[in-house]
Parts: structure tokens; sequence; C-alpha cells
């Protein structure tokens, strides 16, 4: 190459470099990581989702699912770090232990808890359909905790049976208890319940101790099986038959597990679908036991066994554990108030009951607004605003605004797979109601071809939804946008692809275990 030629084409480089380092620096990525529990991470991952794509400059969100004690421990830190967050937030169903808010606050550091929703844990079994009383299992707070204690070994054990004197299991069949291992705020929802439901029990066999309670248990390990996650959870109970264990009510009913009844302080019988859990929140706060300021130690925070006619007894509430102090995380702290103040939008929170958690009753959010306000903010970072449903000319248009205007085209394509499965799943039930309608007939009256036929039309009917269903979800998958990249655009980034794919994945399992 000639002398000439060379130096233009290493002074386009130059210039190349030049024109990308400026436009970095004008729009650098904006990133915000946080860790904690699993059970709303589906709807954080949405909602991180949704803003990287209403976002005008580019956003890179994460947040790791690993239970709220260990999202405690990161935020909190090490000694030998200083007591320094290893994230931006951490998130927990359970408030910080005083331990840890005593080492998040030392040297005069403060924190701040924002609750963000409210998600009741249940209590799920594997007993097979054909054995359950017509109103399913019903057991109260002196039974499961012998249950879980393993005092109580056998289905048809006859305390058992005196509540639900229709169970109709084979005789001495065991209970097979399942438990979380490592920290784990549904762990602590159940034995923080138990210990304060039982406490007053006459029956010192019922009474489910104190000292064993929290995110993690002494557990009889010989005889009760150990499990990682919710997730690992959910497919204990579906893979195994006469399972009982406990996980987040959304999660549970998104894979149709059957919920067992539990009695709460009013004596009533009930599953959480049947229980108004923000009323439950709203009788917390009437008698106080929600803390004023949300700098203050939410450590003995709880809404177990509240009373109330529709109150249910193991109601969690979420929260985000922040810094008051958010000046050292640069930009990212009015991006971490940003995501915080979505969360708790209008838009947000109506999201919520699509994954069978509750929202908070006013009171707390005026609460939230008062916290977020009082954060301290790096005053050189820019400041975001959310263009909501109402269009906002200019405004919206600006750099540092999250608009419900800007979509993608996967997001289009996933609220129509999500309405597709959501028809081919009520189609099921309706097949599923007729299949037991004739197989009832045919007990009584007896088999006939007409009854045969239309049993093995149902059968068939069944598998094509399901196949369907299958079909609908591929065809997603392989259609362009449908992977999370829109039609002759940038792939999304591979965290978000993954956060998709199990997303998808889920509801496909949903709609092949109906």
């Amino acid at each position: 190459m000639a002398p000439s030629r060379m130096a233009f084409a290493c002074l386009a480089i130059i210039a190349g470099a030049a024109m990308l380092a400026h436009a970095q620096d004008e729009h650098p990525i904006y990133e915000l990581h946080g860790s904690g529990t699993t059970n709303p991470s589906k709807y954080f991952w949405k909602v991180m989702d949704m803003m990287e794509e209403q976002a005008k400059v580019p956003l890179f969100m994460t947040y790791r699912a690993v239970g709220s004690s260990t999202g405690q421990k990161e935020f909190v830190g090490t000694a030998e770090n200083g007591f320094e967050s290893l994230n931006h937030f951490g998130a927990g169903d359970i408030p910080m232990t005083q331990a840890r808010y005593d080492q998040a606050t030392q040297g005069g550091k403060e924190v701040v808890h924002v609750p963000f929703l409210l998600g009741p844990i249940a209590v799920f079994h594997s007993v097979p359909s054909g054995e359950l009383p017509t109103v399913g299992i019903q057991l109260d707070a002196c039974l499961l905790s012998k249950i879980f204690s393993r005092e109580i070994k056998t289905w048809d054990d006859p305390a058992i049976m005196a509540q639900n004197p229709t169970l109709n299991v084979p005789a001495n069949t065991n209970i097979k208890v399942v438990h979380r291992t490592l920290g784990s705020s549904s762990t602590s929802g159940l034995t923080e319940y138990l210990a304060t439901a039982t406490k007053d029990n006459t029956d010192t066999t019922c009474v489910w101790l104190e000292s064993n309670t929290g995110s993690t248990v002494e557990w009889n390990d010989d005889e009760t099986f150990g499990v990682f996650g919710s997730g690992g959870m959910a497919e204990f109970l579906a893979d195994n038959d006469y399972a009982i264990g406990y996980l987040d009510a959304g999660h549970g009913h998104s894979l149709n597990l059957e919920e067992i009844a539990l009695q709460n302080k009013d004596g009533r019988y009930l599953k959480s679908t049947d229980a108004d859990i923000s009323a439950t929140a709203a009788v917390a706060l009437t008698e106080n036991r929600i803390p004023a300021t949300s700098t203050a130690s939410f450590a003995d925070v709880n809404l177990y066994d509240l009373p109330g006619t529709n109150s249910w007894p193991i109601t969690l509430m979420s929260y985000f554990y922040i810094r008051k102090d958010l000046t050292g995380l640069g930009a990212s702290g009015p991006l971490l108030k940003a995501f915080v103040e979505y969360v708790l939008s209008p838009t947000a929170q109506n999201m919520l009951p699509e994954f069978l958690f509750s929202k908070l009753p006013q009171q707390l959010l005026d609460m939230n607004a008062a916290t977020l306000a009082a954060l301290q903010l790096d005053p050189t970072a820019p400041t975001w605003d959310i263009e909501g449903s109402s269009t906002r000319p200019y405004d919206g248009a600006a750099t540092y605004v999250l608009s419900e205007k800007r979509k993608s085209y996967a997001e289009v394509e996933r609220d129509q797979l999500t309405r597709t499965i959501t028809a081919l799943q009520e189609q099921v039930v309706v097949l599923q109601t007729e299949l037991v309608t004739v197989r009832e007939r045919v007990v009584s009256n007896g088999s006939s071809s007409d009854d045969n036929v239309a049993i093995a039309a149902l059968i068939v009917a069944l598998f094509a939804l399901f196949f369907g269903a299958v079909a609908v979800y591929k065809a997603f998958t392989s259609a362009p946008g449908g992977s999370g990249c829109a039609a002759a655009a940038p792939c999304a980034k591979p965290e978000v692809l993954a956060t998709q794919y199990h997303v998808r994945l889920d509801e496909e399992r949903g709609a092949a275990s109906i």
C-alpha cells in the first residue's frame, strides 16, 4: 500500500475510534445489578426487560435469584470489604435480620427497606386426585407442625383423618416431607408462622419451637427431603406422590400443584386464592407492625397469623434493601431509583396478579414515595423519568425517559403467545370437565360404545391441544423476533434471552401439566 493510502487508512481508523469513543462517552451503557429472593424473580426480570425495551439509551440490568438470605449477605458485604454491598441492591421476602442490619449501618450508614409486593406462602401436596376429599385437604397449624416435625408420619394418621374424614389413601402411606436447603424466605415464613400459631396450644406436641425458626432450620434429615430453590420444591412435588412441601403460591399454582387449605386466625379454612392478601397487610398497618420510618430496623416485622375473615396466615412482604446514600453508585444510583419507582408504578403493580402476587395498600405506597424522595444521588448523574399510558409530547422523547410507548416486536410476540396459551388452557379445562362427566356416567350406568367413543375423542382432543401449545411455542421461538430479536435488528443480550426462554419454558410446563 502506498504511504499516502496507508496514512489515510490509519487516519480513518483513528477517526472512527474517536467517534465511537465519543458516542460511548455521550451515552454509556447504564448498569444495574441485584440479587435475592427467588419468589418474585420472574416479575423482576419482566420489569427489567420492559425497562430495557422502553429506554432510549442502552441499559444492562441483571438480577440473580439466589434466595433472600443470600441477597441480604451480598447486600451487606463482609468485614473484609468493610461491609460494602456487592450489588446495587438486595431483595428479600423477609426483613433484614438485626445482626445484618447492624453490620450494614456501621459507621453511620443508613439502610432503607422498601416494600414492593405481598405474596402468600402456601403448602402444597401430591396426594393423587382420586383419593382426595371433595373440598381438598384441610390442615390446621397443629397438624402442620406435627407433619413437618415428623411427629405425624402417615397420611391416614387419625388426627389427619379427623379433619379430613373422606380422605381415601392406602393404609400407612408415608408423608414425604420436602423442605428447602440453604437460606430461604419460604422456610422462614412457614416456620415462623408455625411458631406463632402454635405457641399457646395446650398440646405441647403441636408447638413449633421458636428456636427452630428462620431462613435455615434443623430438619430430620433421615426422614425428610431437602431441595434447592422453589424450582426444586415444585419439581419434587410434581415427581413424587404423597409429598408435602411449601413455596410461594404463585409458583405452585402456575404449575397446577394442589394446595392445602389452611386455618387462619379466625378459624376459617381457605386457600391462598380465596384470601385477601392486601387486607392482611392493612391489618398489619393498623396494628403498628410496620415501622413509621424506612431507615429503622424491620427485623421484627411479620404478617403471620393475623386476624380477619379473609386473612392469609403466611403472608410475606417483599422488600428492596437499599442504601440511603447512593452517591457512590454514580449513574447507577438514579437508575436504581427509577427501577424501584417503576416496580411501584401502577403499570408494574397491576402486573402482580399475573404472577399471583398482591399489590401494596396505598398507605405503604405513600411511605415508599417519601423514602425514595429522600435518597441521596450523585448530582452529576442523569435522572430518569417515566412516560406512562398518557402521551407526553416532547418530554417523552427526552434521552432519559422510560416510555411505555416504546416496545419491541419480541414483547408483542410474547403477549400474543401468553394469550394463545391461556385460551388453550381454558379449552383443556372444558374438555377435562366433559371427560370427568363421561367417566362418571360410565361408572354409574356401565360402558356403552357411544361413551367409549366420547372418551377416546376427548383424549385425542386433549392431546391435540397440548401439541398445539407446543407448536405455538416452537413457532414463536423460531420466528423473527421470537427469540428476543426483532427482525433486521440486533439480538438482545444473552441474559435477556435466557430470561425470556425460562419464562416461556415455565408457561409450556404449566400447559403440559394440565
